[in-house]
C-alpha cells in the first residue's frame, strides 16, 4: 500500500421520515444517546455527527425530555455535532424563504445548546442541488459542504460556483457515506475491509488523505472504529488512521492548496448517484 491517511468520520444519516414517520423514528434516538455517552466515556476523543440537523433534538425532547440534557452535554463537550441545518429538506421542493429559515433556525439551535456553529455543510443524501446553494451557505458563514448525489464527475473535491458567483469547497462522497459502516460487528474481516476501501479510493485522491465514513441510515448503535483498530493486528504500516469530523477533514484538504475543478450551478446529474427527479 502507498502511504495513506484514513480520516474516519462517525455519523448517522437520520432519515426521520422516509419509510416511517418521526412518530416511530424518534423513539430510537434515546438508545443512540445512550450509546454515544458510553463511547465518549471510554474515549473522550470520540466524535460523532448527527446528520447535520438540529430537528432531532426536538424529536428527542418530544419522546424523552430527560435525555435532552445528556445530548446537550455531549454537544458541549465536542463529542456530538448537530447542525448547521434545522432539518434535511429536499432543496428542490422547498421555497427560498424556507431554505433560508432552515439555516437560520439550525444556527440558533446550535448556539442555544452550546455547540459550535462551524463552517461546514452536510448534504450527503440530498436528491439534487439548486444553483443557489453556495449563496445560501455563504450567507451563514459556511464555506465548505459535503455532497454526493447530483455531482456530474468523479472529482473528490471541487469548487462549487453558485448562480450569483458564490463559491464553496465541495467534498464529493462518490465512495458513499457508509463505506466503513459496521466494521466492529465483523471483526474477522475488519482489517481486510479497511485495506480494501483505501485501495479502492486511493487512485482517485490527489493526496494521501482519504475520508472513510462509519455510519448508515437511522443508525442507533454506533461504534468507535478508531479505538477498535488501535488494538487490531495486521494493519499496513503505510496506513495512518485518525479521528475526524467534516470540519477537520476540510481543514486538512485546505492545507494542501490544491488546484480544484469548478462546477457551476445545479448539481442534478444521475451519472454517479441517482437524483430521482
Amino acid at each position: 500500500m502507498k502511504p495513506a491517511i484514513a480520516h474516519i468520520i462517525n455519523h448517522t444519516h437520520w432519515d426521520r421520515e422516509w419509510f416511517l414517520t418521526a412518530v416511530y423514528t424518534s423513539r430510537w434516538i434515546p438508545r443512540l444517546i445512550d450509546r454515544l455517552g458510553e463511547l465518549a466515556a471510554a474515549n473522550p476523543d470520540f466524535r460523532y455527527l448527527f446528520d447535520g440537523q438540529t430537528l432531532v433534538l426536538e424529536d428527542l425532547a418530544a419522546v424523552a425530555p430527560d435525555y435532552l440534557p445528556r445530548a446537550t452535554a455531549l454537544i458541549r463537550s465536542g463529542n456530538l455535532t448537530v447542525g448547521p441545518y434545522y432539518c434535511q429538506p429536499d432543496w428542490q421542493l422547498a421555497g427560498g424563504e424556507l431554505l433560508l429559515r432552515n439555516l437560520l433556525l439550525g444556527h440558533e439551535d446550535v448556539r442555544r445548546c452550546g455547540g459550535a456553529a462551524g463552517a461546514t455543510g452536510w448534504l450527503v443524501d440530498t436528491f439534487g442541488h439548486i444553483s443557489q446553494a453556495p449563496q445560501l451557505h455563504r450567507l451563514f458563514g459556511l464555506d465548505a459542504v459535503y455532497v454526493w448525489r447530483g455531482v456530474p464527475q468523479l472529482a473528490p473535491y471541487f469548487t462549487w460556483v453558485g448562480s450569483d458567483g458564490s463559491r464553496l469547497l465541495a467534498v464529493d462522497l462518490f465512495g458513499g457515506y457508509r463505506n466503513l459502516y459496521g466494521v466492529t460487528h465483523a471483526p474477522a474481516v475488519a482489517v481486510r475491509r479497511l485495506h480494501a476501501e483505501v485501495a479502492k479510493l486511493q487512485p482517485h485522491y490527489p493526496t494521501p488523505d482519504i475520508p472513510l465514513f462509519d455510519g448508515y441510515d437511522l443508525e442507533d448503535n454506533p461504534e468507535d472504529p478508531l479505538r477498535f483498530y488501535a488494538g487490531a493486528a495486521g494493519i499496513d504500516r503505510a496506513l495512518t488512521l485518525c479521528e475526524a469530523t467534516p470540519a477537520s477533514f476540510v481543514a486538512a484538504i485546505r492545507r494542501q492548496a490544491l488546484a480544484l475543478p469548478a462546477i457551476h450551478g445545479e448539481l442534478n446529474s444521475g451519472k454517479y448517484g441517482g437524483t430521482f427527479p
